[in-house]
């Protein structure tokens, strides 16, 4: 895996940086002849190297939406179609108010994971994260959004 920091978020750069940082330490274990300090280090570098090929989309939300997703009973989270959300959802977004007048697909990002954040507290704890199944536009589900979101088209961000 070839790793170009400068284009890292803070959140890979430090996974990235614990991976090489487990891996040399294994390889000092392994010199040492200490076989299970390097397998436990080895399996420490895997698990960083893992996560770094998580593409995750950070989400803040306040209560009580991040009870229902805590708890299962909400399974997508609504963003409105504006100029910020484009940017952060979409692959081009300069193509994206053609392609959906044309009826097309849209070209969202690769993301696989949602951090779901409740509010804005330091270091984003508390946090769920879930597996991203979907991205799309639609109009939200009754009961897992305010009334006044209901008659309008959102973007949609269906967990799994």
């Amino acid at each position: 895996m070839k790793l170009d920091f400068e284009k890292m978020s803070q959140r890979e750069q430090k996974l990235a940086l614990q991976g090489i940082v487990a891996l040399r330490k294994a390889a000092e274990a392994l010199l040492s002849e200490d076989y299970d300090k390097s397998d436990r280090l080895m399996s420490e570098s895997d698990r960083c190297y893992k996560e770094l090929e998580k593409r995750v989309l950070t989400l803040h939300i306040a209560n009580p939406w991040y009870s229902m997703i805590a708890n299962g009973t909400k399974d997508e989270e609504y963003r409105e179609i504006k100029p910020h959300w484009i940017a952060r959802l979409i692959a081009n977004p300069s193509a994206f108010y053609l392609k959906r007048a044309m009826g097309k697909e849209l070209d969202v990002k690769p993301f696989t994971h949602a951090i779901i954040v409740n509010g804005y507290p330091k270091d984003n704890i508390p946090n769920i994260e879930r597996k991203i199944e979907s991205i799309s536009i639609g109009k939200p589900k009754k009961g897992l959004c305010p009334d006044e979101f209901l008659d309008k088209e959102y973007f949609i961000i269906k967990f799994k």
